[in-house]
C-alpha cells in the first residue's frame, strides 16, 4: 500500500517526474526512484511526505545538520548487496491491467478525497499483490518480546556475539509500546520453520555466566511472547 500511495504522490509533489520501482537487493523492501532535483532540507522534505522509512528519514536528518548542511550524501540507497542487485519491477505495465481503479484513485486525489483515495488504494494493493509477490523473495521475521532494560543489554551481548560469529544470523532490537512488553528481539530467515527454531533456541538456551561460573538463562523463565511473520513490504 506504501508503494501505491508513493507512487500516487511523486506526480503531485513533482509534476513530470520519471518513476521507477525495484525490488531492494534483500528481496523483500522496494526502491522507488526518480529524477527531481531539490535542496537537502527540501529532500528530507520529500522523504517524510513520501513514507519513507522514518528511521533512514531520522539519520539523513541528523547528517544535514551535523555537517552544517554540506553533507551530500543524505540517503544512501545500495543498488547491490551481499552479491544481489536490486530488480526492476515494470510497475506501470502492473497497474495499467487496472486502469478504472488507477482512474479512480486520480479522480479522488483531485477532488480532495483523501480517505476515499486511501481506501482505492488499499483495494487496488491486494489487487496487484499476487503480481508483485513474483518480485519478491520470501522473508520471515521471528520475534519474542519481553521486559527488562538490563535484560536487553545482556540480551544485546549475546546477539552481537552470535552475528560477529555467524554473518547469516540477522536480528534487530526495538523497543516496543504494548502495554505487557518494553523490548522486542526480531530475527530475519528467508525459511517460517528455521525462525521459529531460531526464536525458540534464544528462548531456551541464551544465558550469561556468573561469577561462579554457572549459567543464568536470561528468557528461559522470562514472561515472553513469541512469534513468526512474513515480513512483506507494501
Amino acid at each position: 500500500m506504501v508503494l501505491l500511495r508513493v507512487w500516487f504522490n511523486i506526480p503531485k509533489l513533482y509534476p513530470g517526474a520519471h518513476v521507477e520501482v525495484y525490488v531492494s537487493p534483500s528481496g523483500v523492501g522496494w526502491h522507488v526512484i526518480t529524477d527531481f532535483q531539490v535542496n537537502n532540507f527540501d529532500y528530507i522534505t520529500s522523504q517524510a511526505l513520501l513514507w519513507a522509512d522514518p528511521v533512514r528519514t531520522q539519520y539523513a536528518l541528523r547528517k544535514m545538520y551535523l555537517s552544517g548542511g554540506k553533507e551530500e550524501h543524505l540517503d544512501l540507497m545500495f543498488n547491490e548487496k551481499e552479491g544481489r542487485k536490486e530488480v526492476y519491477v515494470p510497475f506501470a505495465l502492473i497497474l495499467s491491467k487496472f486502469t478504472q481503479e488507477v482512474n479512480q484513485i486520480a479522480i479522488n486525489l483531485k477532488e480532495g478525497e483523501y480517505e476515499l483515495a486511501d481506501q482505492n488504494i488499499k483495494d487496488l494493493a491486494k489487487k496487484i499483490s499476487p503480481e508483485l509477490d513474483v518480485y519478491h523473495k520470501k522473508n520471515f521475521v521471528g520475534c519474542i518480546t519481553f521486559n527488562g532494560s538490563d535484560l536487553k543489554d545482556d540480551i544485546e551481548k549475546v546477539m552481537l556475539d552470535i552475528a560477529a560469529k555467524d554473518p547469516s544470523f540477522k536480528y534487530r532490537m526495538y523497543p516496543v509500546w504494548w502495554p505487557e512488553f518494553e523490548w522486542m528481539i526480531a530475527v530475519f530467515t528467508d525459511d517460517k520453520d528455521l525462525a521459529w527454531k531460531k526464536i525458540s533456541w534464544i528462548k531456551n538456551k541464551v544465558y550469561k555466566t556468573d561469577q561462579e561460573g554457572n549459567k543464568d538463562y536470561l528468557l528461559k523463565t522470562t514472561d515472553t511472547r513469541l512469534f513468526v511473520k512474513e515480513r512483506k513490504s507494501t
